[in-house]
């Protein structure tokens, strides 16, 4: 990590030094690592002690100590021989040396703020960047008040840039994750219908997001969705510049000639600012070119190449439940209605061939938006003459509008290609209803506990399954009964 003292934690974190016989010396040692984890302390680490909903870190400062911490933010002083910065809040505290160490590396920081596809967009963008600069890049779900500081004390001597993503679901928290990475560079993937329980509406949505501009210098970039009109509106009066990237052919960065090859390869023609290149990117979708096209929007401020972009986009591979293909077997004609689900999947051992079919896992999370978007690039992506289907869940934190956008969904599923639904949850039931109402067939409510047994009696070979809901849902459950199947890329 960047080189910090205790005494410079201390007061980043606006501390007292306390159960410290010497505290000159102790001011003075550097620290080697920082986490609220104590099972992953480290000898001369800060443990930060945090009081979280299901453990409280003050309880496990002692087995910090034994591990070899150099000192522990805490609340409360204990009693307990080791070095302690004691502070009103350790999170805020945990904050506050997040962004003093942003702020001491002197590192570039580019943001990566929307509802849907921050973290495709985040990790294409690292991909592309890291052709010209060593890159720090958020890991996992770490986009949050507690996973923002912990990614930038990853943060290394060598590092040039830093691509974060930004994820909230409440007022103000923006606001606070803005203060930690002061962002000189934000890109928005949209404005859409998520964690409308508590933002209201997409209006409350925009509001919350741009929270963040506040703490962006005067020379720094957006970079908008054209074809969110909601963005397109806030850019009017943007105090920030604003750079528009989309899909139409009159922006200086768009693709052409998109051909979605399988549900795990799209090929187009990436026209960068006049260089046309063609690209073969590992993912499937509309959306997906589109988060490619904001990498490269974003990348073209900073100076890279066409052929880099290109060489970024052609490396990206999409994790954790976002757009995971595999391959799954199919149960034998003859005797899958007999046989035990369980007892004749072997996704472990299956590859692309006559008796396997597809599964995209993207159960990572779901809305409207991105579920609509997952859809229409599971109808563009599958095989010609195969079966498209969809096993849906619940999308929580929709307010009160939330049947009526899972039915609106429903009828989407209606409207977009889809030969079979299925769902399986409480608010899940209304996008069948609005299915149904929009005249769809094979619409199949189920349970989750039976829902990889449904799919395997009803999946073809060549059929293309798609599996996603709310992270609440744990449809990744579904997936994993479907077997470690193996990627097809």
């Amino acid at each position: 990590m960047i080189n910090l003292t205790i005494s410079e934690a201390m007061t980043a974190a606006d501390g007292q030094l306390v159960h410290c016989e010497d505290p000159a010396y102790i001011g003075d040692m550097f620290i080697e690592g920082i986490t609220l984890d104590s099972r992953k302390v480290k000898p001369d680490w800060l443990f930060i002690a945090d009081k979280g909903e299901r453990a409280d870190g003050h309880d496990y400062v002692e087995s910090a100590r034994r591990s070899g911490a150099a000192a522990a933010v805490v609340e409360h002083e204990l009693d307990i021989p080791i070095p302690q910065i004691l502070v009103e809040n350790s999170l805020r505290a945990m904050q506050r040396i997040a962004g003093y160490i942003r702020e001491k590396s002197g590192v570039k920081v580019i943001g990566v703020v929307g509802s849907v596809g921050k973290t495709s967009t985040r990790q294409m963008l690292s991909c592309v960047l890291e052709q010209k600069f060593s890159v720090l890049s958020t890991e996992g779900n770490f986009n949050n008040e507690y996973g923002l500081p912990q990614t930038f004390f990853r943060l290394e001597p060598h590092h040039e840039l830093a691509v974060v993503e930004m994820g909230i679901s409440h007022f103000g928290e923006m606001d606070r994750l803005g203060a930690i990475a002061r962002p000189d560079y934000v890109v928005f993937t949209n404005i859409g219908n998520m964690h409308l329980e508590n933002l209201i509406d997409r209006s409350g949505v925009l509001r919350a997001k741009t929270e963040v501009v506040k703490h962006m210098p005067h020379n720094g970039r957006l970079f908008f969705n054209a074809a969110d009109d909601k963005l397109c509106e806030y850019a009017k009066t943007s105090p920030i510049p604003v750079k528009f990237y989309g899909m139409d052919e009159s922006l200086p960065v768009h693709p052409e000639n998109i051909r979605f090859i399988d549900a795990a390869e799209t090929d187009f023609v990436l026209n960068y600012f006049g260089t046309r290149i063609p690209v073969s990117m590992p993912a499937a979708g509309l959306h997906m070119v589109q988060n490619a096209v904001a990498a490269a929007a974003a990348a073209h401020e900073l100076g890279l190449t066409a052929e880099q972009v290109k060489a970024g986009i052609e490396s990206f591979s999409p994790v954790g439940h976002r757009w995971r293909v595999l391959f799954a077997c199919c149960l034998p004609a003859a005797n899958a209605a007999a046989n035990n689900a369980d007892a004749n999947f072997e996704a472990s051992s299956a590859s692309a061939g006559s008796e396997t079919f597809t599964v995209i896992d993207d159960c990572y999370n779901a809305g409207p938006d991105s579920v609509r978007a997952a859809l229409t690039a599971l109808v563009s992506a599958a095989k010609p003459g195969c079966r498209k289907i969809a096993m849906l869940g619940d999308m929580l934190e929709l307010g009160e509008n939330s049947a009526a956008l899972h039915k609106s969904l429903g009828a989407y599923c209606a409207e977009c290609g889809l030969d079979a639904l299925f769902t399986s949850g409480d608010l899940a039931s209304d996008i069948a209803l609005g299915a149904e109402n929009a005249g769809m067939r094979n619409v199949f409510r189920i349970s989750k506990d039976t829902a990889s047994t449904a799919l395997l009696h009803f999946a073809k070979p060549g059929d293309t399954v798609l599996v996603k809901a709310s992270r609440g849902a744990h449809f990744e459950n579904i997936v994993d009964e479907l077997g470690n199947a193996n990627p097809t890329k």
